[in-house]
This record gives structure tokens, C-alpha cells and sequence, in this order.
């Protein structure tokens, strides 16, 4: 339990740090969530369809 807890304010802290961090940062737009990959297709395609 102890270390589950250390784990969380760990994480806690990196998240604010990643906040501030952002905040200094221009807005960048964010990447479109990822598509499930269309099977069938060759791998041309797919990165043809990974790079949209």
C-alpha cells in the first residue's frame, strides 16, 4: 500500500511538472487519436492511411 501511494504522488508531481511544462509551450494541435488499423490493406496503404 505504501508503495502504491508513493507511486501516485510520484506520478502526481510528474503530471504538474508536465503541466507547467506545457503551459510555457505554444498550443500544439494535438494528433489525431489513433485509427484502428484497417486490415487487408498492403503496407503502402496503411502508411498512406497512418500519415492522415
Amino acid at each position: 500500500r505504501v508503495a502504491a501511494e508513493k507511486q501516485r504522488l510520484k506520478s502526481e508531481k510528474l503530471r504538474q511538472l508536465r503541466l507547467e511544462r506545457d503551459a510555457g509551450l505554444p498550443a500544439k494541435k494535438k494528433p489525431a487519436a489513433r485509427k484502428a488499423a484497417a486490415t487487408g490493406l498492403n503496407l503502402a496503404e496503411t502508411q498512406k492511411f497512418a500519415k492522415k
